[in-house]
């Protein structure tokens, strides 16, 4: 038996929004499951205000504090801070923009094998369950997390949810399922 799951047109921005913070955060998802999804917009949003107030601090110390050593210790805390966190948020962005401007047809088909994933794109991969360490239901998907760093994570819509559930009790995949 197999299951054969179809997506056409583009994703929903919150659907984007949780696969790329869900892309972003994917090794901490491998070694704690269960762990609280941070959403990155409202981290890049608190992020950058932390920055702004810091920015301030420094521009105080500046001026009224002359040329101490801590104030370019400060100085050069801040500004590496600033570059990681524009660095993580450029890259978030793009995973973000990549998910949201799909426009493609993706066929998902589950077999007792695994997941095999075909795209009009021309991506096309087959995943075995031995190489799946866990199913993950989030509000708007459900995400196959990878045993392995470099391995695909795979997202169906949360739509389908009773459709995977019912496949993998029928063929009895021993796959965890966390949320």
């Amino acid at each position: 038996m197999s299951l054969i799951l179809e997506t056409t047109g583009s994703r929903s921005e919150a659907l984007a929004r949780e696969c790329a913070d869900v892309v972003m955060q994917a090794g901490k998802l491998m070694s704690k499951p269960d762990r609280k999804l941070v959403e990155y917009k409202s981290f890049y949003l608190f992020g950058f205000l932390s920055m702004g107030l810091m920015l301030l601090l420094v521009l105080c110390i500046i001026l009224f504090w002359n040329g101490n050593t801590i104030m370019y210790v400060l100085l050069g805390a801040l500004l590496v801070t600033t570059a990681l966190l524009i660095l993580t948020f450029v890259n978030y962005r793009k995973i973000y923009k990549t998910i949201l401007n799909m426009n493609e047809k993706v066929t998902q088909t589950f077999t007792s094998e695994g997941i095999e994933h075909n795209s009009d794109a021309g991506k096309c991969y087959k995943i075995g369950w031995s190489a799946i360490a866990f199913m993950r239901v989030l509000p708007h998907s459900l995400v196959f997390v990878p045993t392995e760093r470099t391995g695909v994570a795979i997202f169906v819509e949360r739509k389908h949810e009773d459709k995977v559930r019912v496949f993998l009790k029928e063929e009895k995949i021993p796959i965890k399922i966390v949320g």
